[in-house]
């Protein structure tokens, strides 16, 4: 059980560094530290959406009644989500 837990440490760990480094990357040219630090409009430019995700999300702000922030969260969320994929 040990062996198991040691293993998926060091394989989230390197998922986590490439993820790390994949986000340096992407601010390297703004102030910006972190995914969670965006402002509205790199919120735009790196978290676009297709049309069909698009409208699945709006679908649902509406359904679940959610503000424009919870928009912005969700998106920087599924951010952090495909970097760590």
């Amino acid at each position: 059980m040990v062996e198991i837990h040691r293993r998926s440490k060091v394989v989230a760990d390197s998922s986590f560094g490439e993820a790390f480094s994949i986000v340096g990357e992407r601010f390297s040219s703004s102030n910006v530290a972190c995914n969670a630090d965006m402002y509205p409009a790199e919120v735009r430019k790196f978290c676009s959406l297709d049309e069909a995700s698009n409208n699945l999300i709006h679908s649902a702000m509406r359904q679940l009644n959610l503000s424009a922030h919870a928009y912005q969260r969700i998106l920087k969320l599924a951010r952090i989500i495909a970097d760590l994929a």
